[in-house]
């Protein structure tokens, strides 16, 4: 997400960096971390005591809900806005990904988009997405 935000920053140099290279940097250190992680848990365990990343046959399922999730968000983001796709993107994670019942799940969403964006849009004044849908 922080390196699709900060596609049209420039980036700048080491010595100068411009607006986009803090996102830009961290989007690519998460992704190579990530990337790792994702190679550590694909490879068979080496030790007897070793334990791999996805133990239980649900582990890759979520996993992979969970990216797709989050690629739904960054496409979906700036067409139905940040609270509305939060909330979609937080009920996809706690619902299906969790396993929370639908009433604990929508109750958390909205909480939580609702609460994030009144201390970004309103207290930071970070200017969101607000959507071109409605």
């Amino acid at each position: 997400v922080a390196g699709w935000a900060g596609r049209d920053l420039p980036f700048g140099t080491p010595a100068q960096p411009g607006a986009g290279f803090l996102p830009l940097g961290l989007a690519a250190i998460l992704g190579a971390l990530s990337l790792g992680l994702l190679a550590r848990g694909l490879r068979p365990a080496l030790a007897p005591g070793q334990v791999r990343l996805w133990d239980d046959p649900g582990g890759r399922r979520r996993v992979l809900l969970m990216v797709a999730g989050l690629l739904g968000y960054v496409i979906i983001v700036d067409t139905l806005g940040y609270a509305l796709a939060t909330f979609l993107l937080l009920v996809l994670m706690l619902r299906f990904v969790s396993f929370q019942g639908w009433p604990l799940a929508i109750f958390y969403s909205l909480a939580v988009s609702v609460g994030s964006w009144l201390f970004f849009a309103r207290l930071m004044r970070v200017n969101l997405p607000v959507g071109t849908l409605f």
